[in-house]
Order: structure tokens, then sequence, then C-alpha cells
């Protein structure tokens, strides 16, 4: 396999040793990849741990952070992953790649294609995975760091590459196991403790994002891709309808520019 694409595994960890000290192996074990860690100014100190116990993985600190911001730190992962580098998995804490996980993934990485798993209840807690080429990533301008509370970052990311034309790549069952926990555990580190009206404020945000992509391209965005986020019809979302006019223009004019 030394001519298959080099995959880099991009992990974050605030507050969840418990759940990376199972899943880590399982990403370290994957053949011709490398693995980041990004230790988000966590209380258990997992860049130490992960230093010790697995030292070929990079280790990316975010100090001082009083709570936790997923899409900023996912950012932050993929900024050390070198130039030229193939694809990137973004995967969380709390999930466990099977042993065969990059030999089945490889022959479906395409040239204008990324890969996830469908939007199913099947699939809940495994839909922050996520394959995509390291220069369509850069192309997508990472995750939308608008998301700051828990919810739907990684379907607004799914948005954007389906905006830049790519065609999304269903995983198939079998591939990846997420570790059952509360609610409590995924609000911990959060601002917003509530995890309703976090999720209810990133649907608001992600529906105009929707729309917005939708009008842009005169293409359905398929369900199976990202949650269809909700709307509740008092206002206040102006700004991030704009923010998403503005990323959809930026991305047509980098597109004449290339032409």
């Amino acid at each position: 396999m030394a001519d298959a694409p080099r995959v880099w595994f991009i992990t974050t960890c605030m507050g969840r040793l418990a759940a990376l000290r199972r899943s880590l192996p399982t990403l370290c074990g994957q053949p011709n990849s490398r693995v980041v860690v990004v230790d988000y100014s966590c209380p258990e100190q997992a860049g130490a741990w992960v230093e010790t116990h697995f030292p070929e993985c990079r280790v990316v600190r975010v100090p001082g952070a009083e709570f936790f911001h997923l899409s900023r730190a996912k950012n932050i992962g993929f900024r050390v992953v070198p130039a030229g580098a193939d694809w990137v998995c973004f995967v969380d804490a709390d999930v466990c790649l099977a042993p065969s996980f990059a030999a089945q993934v490889r022959p479906l990485l395409a040239p204008g294609r990324f890969a996830v798993l469908p939007m199913h209840r099947r699939n809940r807690g495994l839909t922050g995975l996520m394959l995509v080429s390291s220069d369509d990533f850069t192309r997508a301008g990472g995750f939308d760091e608008g998301f700051e509370n828990y919810g739907r970052e990684a379907s607004a990311m799914r948005v954007r590459l389906f905006a830049l034309g790519l065609a999304p790549t269903f995983l198939g069952a079998g591939l990846a196991r997420h570790l059952p926990h509360g609610d409590e555990v995924r609000a911990r580190h959060y601002r917003e403790k509530d995890l309703a009206r976090s999720s209810a404020a990133n649907s608001r945000r992600l529906r105009l994002l929707i729309e917005a992509t939708e009008a842009a391209t005169g293409r359905r965005i398929p369900p199976e891709l990202c949650h269809r986020g909700t709307t509740d019809g008092r206002g206040g979302v102006l700004r991030p309808l704009r923010a998403a006019r503005r990323w959809l223009g930026r991305l047509a004019r980098s597109r004449g520019d290339e032409s």
C-alpha cells in the first residue's frame, strides 16, 4: 500500500480522555496514515497522555480555552497537516474505527468526491466522520466557526463541499463504532449547556446555508447528506444568511479566477 493515498486522521479532545483512550489505538493502527490529536485545553491533559503512549501522533495544544469549540479545534488540527498531503479524515474522540477501515475506504477516495456516513438514526454519533482531500477542504474554507456550541457543524461542512461541486460517497455499515454516552457528556464543556437550545440555534444557521446553497447551485442537497435544519420564524437570521451568501460569492469568484 506504499502508493496508496496517505490519510491524516484528525481528532480533538476536551475532557474526553476516557473515550480517546479507547478510540486512538484504532486510528493509530490504520496503515499508511498519520494521526493529529488536538488537545483543546483538555482538563485531563490529553496531549500528555498521547505523547506518552502514542508518540507517533502529532499533538497540537490549544491553551487557555474556557469552552470547547469543535469547528475551531478541527480547523486548528488541519493546519498542521503538511502541504501536499492527500486526504484528511475527521473523526470524533468517541468513535472507534474498524481495523479494515483504511483498506476499505481507500478505493473510494477519488478526485471530485468526499466520503461520509449517511444521515440516519443508525449512524447517530458517527456523522462527524468525514474523508476529504486536503485541497478540497482548503477550497471549502474549513469548518464554519460560527457553529460555536453543540451540533450541525459537520452537516454544514458537508454542504460546503457539495457547493464546490463535489459528490458524496456514502460509507457502509461496520466501518466505525460510536462509544455510547449521555447528553451530559456532550454538553459538559460547551458554553451552552442546553443541547436543545444549542441544536436549535445551529439548525437555523444550517437551514440558511442549505437554502443559499440550493439557490446558488440549482440542486437539491440529498437528504442523507445533512440534517435539513430548522427555522423558528422569529427573525434574527439575516447575519448567517448574509454570511452564507458571502461565502458562496467568494466561491463563485474563485471559480471564475480558475477558468
